[in-house]
């Protein structure tokens, strides 16, 4: 068994090994640091994940680093001993190729440093840029915010500008959660979110065997109970009648309003275009002229939803606001977006005042309009297959399991047809404005059914 070596020392260039005592954390415990002096100037090198108590440190005073005391200190020694060899055999190495031994070479070896070593915020920047054109706009959106919302943490932990995978441990993990819970106050199925998004970040590092252990391995991430739920008919009325004055406000409240009448997703609605909306060939006995032809951005299949009295009347309200370009131009007119771009966060952050000023006390989300739009047919004795298919469900198990709460309800298909229960009549068509929309639509349609 070979001694343990307490420091390296050929010609110009000594290295050993001392302990931070300047730099003791809270946890009672100092930073061990490499020692280099080359030609007297003097360099200090951080040791990963190498820490102790002062108290158990020898100093010079013995062959060994660390005292006895020191649990399992046989082990910590000969780690040390390992690294001190290793040193010496690199620059051994150097000397016998009659290279120059500087500061930044050995600092490189001792950091283990090659040009594939990056920190974890490049490589977390590298994963989005290979990543975006393969997922959603949305998805890409929420990677991104995780990576603003770890870079806070890291400043607020006030942890190294360079922080490599190897220091992502379940340590990390744990504080990370910590933080989130009791400093930002995230929710359930927020704190969800962002493991999901860091540990599928830590799924790709060990893939590409950059680090060794995965830190979610013995880390469970529980995620929260649905908490989107319908709203009544008579609540829905409520917002959809609701005095605003904030402009803000009042879009936010158009797109939930329309979300409770057609069913879509928040990023459905928020993308959808005038060119996803088509016109029957022929006026409808029950006056409902207009319908939604839409791919679904979560299940990439089509969705076709006929369009009743109140969201039609919601398109017209942005139908009016067009400029006269997007108006002339066919081709521009069929790609521009219905409703500004409200995030999904501000969408649920005014929604939740939107309650308030209606008198709602539920947790008011984008999504609790698709759960109003289900619960809505279902009162209304539309057949689960028939639902299924508005809401682009591919099977009617998901929708009476996420949506529909059948207990309540007796489902009989009285109304095959959704386009049945229009309330409106082809005799309200009397607004001029309504009906240039449709002659409009009309004229420039590309689809007739």
């Amino acid at each position: 068994m070979r001694k343990f070596k307490r420091s390296v020392t050929n010609n110009n260039c000594s290295v050993s090994l001392i302990l931070r005592t300047d730099k003791e954390k809270k946890n009672g415990k100092c930073p061990i640091n490499y020692f280099v002096n080359i030609n007297g100037v003097r360099r200090k090198v951080p040791l990963k994940k190498k820490e102790i108590e002062k108290k158990y440190w020898l100093g010079n005073r013995s062959s060994n680093y660390i005292k006895k005391t020191y649990p399992n200190y046989i082990i910590f020694n000969k780690q040390l001993s390992d690294l001190m060899f290793d040193v010496e055999n690199y620059i051994l190495a150097m000397e016998n190729n009659n290279e120059v031994i500087t500061h930044s070479k050995i600092k490189k070896f001792l950091l283990n440093i090659d040009e594939d070593r990056i920190t974890f915020f490049e490589f977390y920047e590298r994963y989005i840029e290979r990543v975006e054109k393969k997922l959603k706009d949305n998805t890409i959106r929420d990677y991104k915010s995780s990576l603003r919302v770890l870079k806070e943490f890291v400043k607020y932990k006030k942890y190294s500008n360079e922080l490599y995978l190897e220091d992502i441990t379940q340590l990390f993990v744990e504080e990370y959660e910590e933080y989130l819970l009791y400093i930002r106050k995230n929710k359930p199925n927020s704190l969800y979110n962002r493991h999901k998004n860091l540990r599928a970040i830590l799924n790709r590092a060990l893939k590409e065997k950059r680090i060794d252990e995965h830190p979610y391995q013995d880390f469970t991430v529980v995620k929260g109970d649905k908490v989107d739920k319908a709203i009544t008919i008579t609540e829905r009325e409520r917002i959809r009648k609701l005095p605003i004055e904030n402009e803000k406000l009042d879009i936010v409240r158009d797109i939930f309003v329309f979300c409770c009448y057609t069913g879509l997703r928040y990023g459905d609605a928020i993308n959808l275009k005038w060119g996803d909306i088509k016109v029957f060939e022929k006026f409808h006995s029950s006056g409902v002229n207009l319908y939604i032809e839409h791919v679904q951005e979560k299940v990439v299949a089509p969705v076709f939803i006929p369009i009743l009295d109140v969201p039609q009347r919601i398109l017209l309200k942005y139908y009016a606001k067009l400029n006269k370009i997007e108006n002339r131009d066919k081709d521009k007119f069929f790609i521009t977006k219905i409703f500004p771009h409200v995030l999904n966060q501000t969408m649920n952050r005014r929604l939740k005042k939107i309650a308030v000023m209606a008198d709602i006390n539920i947790n008011l989300t984008t999504h609790c309009g698709r759960h109003t739009f289900a619960s809505a047919l279902s009162t209304k004795g539309v057949d689960v297959a028939t639902v299924s298919v508005l809401m682009g469900h591919s099977s009617s198990h998901k929708t009476t399991t996420g949506y529909i709460d059948y207990s309540k309800y007796d489902p009989k298909p009285l109304i095959p047809e959704i386009i049945k229960i229009s309330s409106i009549n082809r005799k309200r068509y009397k607004d001029a404005k309504e009906l240039k929309l449709l002659k409009k639509l009309r004229k420039m349609k590309r689809m007739d059914v």
